[in-house]
């Protein structure tokens, strides 16, 4: 059986409006480099094509079934975008949101290793 790790579904609308986390730029005429929290350098490139990525068209056709976990206060990612790839998948998909969770799911990790192992080990 197949699993597929999704992309983040945020980065596109994030480029299109110019505002990347903590980075800020105009869409239309990035500059060369943006730097998110200090630590990432992303390239125009980068910036402009991810405003025409199509994120639901391009897992749309996975078949299998999926697991979507977001964290309860996740403050970078909405929780629209996890609703929305759920709405993708339909019926395939189940959406679990852990309660008191960060975006990174670093403070229940016993609670999240267990949901994702457990969706690879099913049959």
């Amino acid at each position: 059986m197949h699993r597929l790790l999704a992309p983040a579904s945020v980065l596109k609308n994030a480029c299109r409006n110019g505002r990347l986390f903590d980075a800020q730029f105009n869409p239309a005429d990035p500059p060369e480099y943006v730097r998110c929290f200090k630590l990432i350098k992303l390239g125009r490139e980068y910036l402009l094509s991810t405003q025409q990525l199509d994120i639901y068209g391009t897992t749309k056709p996975y078949q299998g079934p999926v697991r979507i976990i977001h964290g309860g206060n996740d403050r970078l990612v909405p929780m629209w975008c996890s609703e929305d790839f759920k709405k993708t998948y339909g019926e395939a998909a189940e959406l679990i949101v852990v309660e008191d969770e960060n975006h990174c799911l670093s403070k229940k990790t016993r609670k999240v290793a267990e949901l994702v192992t457990a969706f690879f080990d099913a049959k």
